[in-house]
């Protein structure tokens, strides 16, 4: 999915700055060496991003003091041609995901659906058997369009806002998977989908979860959860606090239990604070095995939150700055208990 850079949000020179959610003050917490970050890039994936980020001297992280959302400064969001490169990657886009499913309990039969950042569009061929939905998916990215395309799926390249203005009130759910945390203007993109949405219509969103083993990872590692790719990063406290700013109402907030492919990266996390040299020894050793074992084999996994947490909201017919229960209350861990 590809979405257009806009003019970035200041930081003063003590490192305050505007939040790009709600428009509160921020603080700066971390800072971006951006010549070893594309250097990483060219390493590690084989992607050259220095002209992603040819205008951009440093980025920093900041953290909203209301809402909590984390974004960085500038924002410098990717462009089509990093996606396309991205999605050569043969790990990058994922056809079947776990909040494919978790999204079908909030969407009725035979709604009328839009996947907004639909990539090649799997989702619709599962909300159409499973719902018997009238459904169809937007995407800025030609590339990803041109292979939803080609398997006959109802896509289109479109910007969210420009929908939104043609077709309002006209949809009984809006998803948007993987997409939130890419988005230059998250405010505006927001709007754009409660817009698109009847009364009383689902706005189903996942995001990389920000509260679990991915939001303790060290920038160094986690190139993906960073510019140019990541510009914001998400947690409960922040898709709580959507309720204050459009008109939606939190129905349920679950976590995807940590899948096999991310136990490593987890297990790595969990030992970070022991040290590298000391983390690196426990991980080769028969420790290690065994609690990598206990988390795959004997399926201790299902018991930690993974990558994804899982939002779905009803839109009221009238803007209220509710907080349903603080919408923590709402919140269903599931099996998922271990951040």
């Amino acid at each position: 999915m590809l979405f257009v850079k806009q003019a970035e949000s200041p930081a003063d020179a003590a490192g305050a700055s505007t939040c790009l959610l709600c428009g509160h003050e921020g603080d700066e917490i971390e800072r971006i060496d951006v010549r070893r970050l594309i250097a990483k890039w060219k390493s590690r994936l084989g992607i050259n991003i220095g002209h992603e980020l040819k205008d951009v001297d440093g980025i920093t992280e900041h953290r909203c003091r209301r809402c909590g959302l984390l974004y960085f400064l500038p924002v410098a969001a990717g462009s089509e041609d990093l996606y396309r490169q991205l999605q050569e990657l043969p790990w990058y886009y994922s056809e079947v995901k776990w909040e494919h499913h978790a999204a079908l309990r909030d969407i009725p039969a035979n709604a009328a659906v839009l996947e907004v950042g639909c990539g090649f569009g799997s989702f619709l061929d599962l909300v159409q058997e499973r719902r018997h939905a009238d459904a169809k998916g937007i995407d800025l990215s030609s590339a990803a369009i041109e292979v939803a395309q080609s398997q006959r799926r109802p896509v289109a390249v479109e910007d969210v806002v420009d929908l939104a203005a043609r077709e309002p009130e006209t949809y009984d759910a809006v998803c948007a998977f993987q997409v939130l945390e890419h988005v230059a203007d998250p405010r505006k993109f927001l709007d754009a989908c409660v817009r698109l949405l009847k009364p009383g219509g689902r706005l189903c969103i996942g995001v990389p979860n920000n509260d679990g083993y991915l939001g303790k990872q060290q920038l160094d590692v986690a190139l993906l959860n960073q510019p140019p790719h990541h510009i914001t990063r998400w947690g409960t406290r922040t898709l709580t606090s959507l309720v204050s700013l459009f008109p939606l109402e939190v129905r349920r907030i679950v976590f995807e239990p940590l899948e096999n492919q991310h136990v490593p990266e987890y297990i790595t996390v969990r030992l970070d604070p022991v040290g590298r040299v000391l983390r690196r020894r426990i991980e080769r050793s028969a420790i290690g095995v065994l609690i990598s074992l206990a988390l795959t084999r004997l399926g201790l996994r299902r018991l930690v939150r993974g990558h994804t947490v899982y939002a779905s909201y009803t839109r009221l017919p009238f803007k209220t700055a509710r907080v349903v229960a603080t919408g923590l209350a709402l919140m269903e861990c599931g099996p998922s208990m271990i951040g």
